[in-house]
């Protein structure tokens, strides 16, 4: 179950060179996909004429609103598949069973799924095109939008779209923490993400787990018995920041102590340092995003360490808040304490942040947490709200007097 630590195992691909997601006008933008160069990669912004710069931005600012339109025909083209599959469906129950009326829904179906499939090829290319433009510009490339599938029953949502961290020691993500957490039945692999020199916020699930079940024998079990804390962790450049092993945690007790599926809603914690814990360059700031404010076109992005693509490996994607049904909630939870993302994600990135960034200031709006079983074949993570900022200040600011499952006021 991937919504759980996964167990470490195995060794990973080699290294590709990532190239980084741009992050749309704005809080509601679109964003834009990249996709690997072939070619070399662009001249940045300070090696290029001002004039040709001025030139890419002009130019990227309309291949960003070709891809915008672009996006939305593949929605509607989408949408216009799933009702030719049930207009199939239909037909394949009518009491009269009319072969005709068969033989015409199953050619509509084949001419939406072209059409479908045609848009997608579309604003691959025009993706490719604006992500060009974009770092000949020198704009700031973090974010991406991914079109959701419903229909896809694992946490990385159609294609995989996890790229390599290679900037890891930059913001933002020299303030990505990998975690290895030893439980009484062995090591496992996950992710944080650090908001001051000595607090790392991360899944409740990498702290403590219920007792064993035979539904899920490889998760971890028991309270965690410590953790080493890696930030900016890459398998080729080791800890440029160095390691911290430690026993010293809190989470909220609601995740130990509520029954049943609303535990999840509670799943969140921090690993606490000693002083003077990590200097980095950056840390994240944990921000309340209002339930309204959310925006299904808001670029989202989550970074991390899954176990399926090989230990330490760092990798981030990118996408969006997003519904299991078309006009759908955003959210689960009766006041909607989780998020539904279609951010691509495997084990051993419960905890990683779903952040939001303008290419300046980076927000966490939520915590990674859940993959396939909360929503319909996508990902969600617990919201940030604002009981859980204080929350977290407080279990800051006041480390030598909290340990464990805590009681939030």
């Amino acid at each position: 179950m991937v919504s759980w630590l996964q167990r470490i195992f195995g060794s990973g691909p080699q290294w590709i060179e990532p190239v980084l997601p741009d992050p749309g006008p704005g809080p509601t933008g679109t964003g834009i996909k990249l996709k690997q160069l072939a070619s070399p990669r662009p001249k940045n912004l300070s090696e290029t004429a001002p004039n040709e710069a001025q030139q890419a931005k002009i130019a990227g600012a309309n291949a960003a609103a070709a891809l915008a339109e672009a996006r939305a025909k593949m929605a509607a083209a989408n949408a216009t598949v799933a009702a030719a599959q049930t207009s199939l469906a239909i037909a394949n129950l009518a009491p009269a069973n009319s072969p005709q009326a068969i033989q015409d829904a199953t050619s509509a179906l084949a001419s939406a799924q072209a059409a479908f499939e045609a848009a997608r090829r579309d604003m691959a290319r025009t993706a490719e095109t604006a992500s060009r433009l974009a770092q000949i510009a020198g704009e700031p490339q973090i974010g991406a939008s991914v079109i959701e599938n419903a229909g896809v029953n694992e946490s990385v949502v159609n294609d995989d779209d996890r790229v390599d961290v290679k900037n890891a020691k930059e913001k933002p993500y020299c303030a990505v923490c990998y975690l290895i957490c030893e439980f009484p039945n062995g090591k496992f692999a996950g992710t944080g993400w650090m908001i001051d020199a000595t607090t790392v916020v991360t899944a409740g699930h990498n702290l403590w787990n219920p007792p064993a079940d035979p539904q899920e024998p490889d998760r971890a079990v028991g309270q965690v018995i410590s953790i080493t804390v890696m930030p900016a962790h890459t398998k080729s450049n080791g800890d440029p920041f160095g390691a911290v092993k430690t026993s010293h945690y809190a989470y909220d007790k609601r995740w130990e102590n509520e029954g049943g599926p609303d535990r999840r809603l509670y799943d969140y914690g921090v690993i606490l340092l000693n002083k003077p814990g990590f200097k980095l360059p950056f840390y994240f700031t944990a921000y309340a995003q209002a339930a309204e404010d959310w925006n299904p076109k808001q670029v989202l992005n989550c970074a991390g360490y899954p176990v399926d693509l090989g230990n330490g490996r760092f990798v981030t994607a990118a996408g969006n808040a997003c519904s299991e049904q078309q006009g759908g909630s955003l959210f689960k939870g009766p006041n909607k304490e989780m998020v539904i993302h279609n951010i691509d994600t495997e084990g051993g990135e419960s905890g990683g942040p779903i952040f939001w960034t303008d290419g300046k200031a980076c927000y966490v709006l939520a915590i990674h947490t859940q993959g396939k079983g909360l929503a319909d074949g996508l990902n969600a993570g617990v919201r940030i709200t604002p009981k859980m900022v204080k929350t977290f200040a407080f279990w800051s600011a006041n480390a030598d007097k909290v340990r464990g499952a805590q009681t939030i006021a």
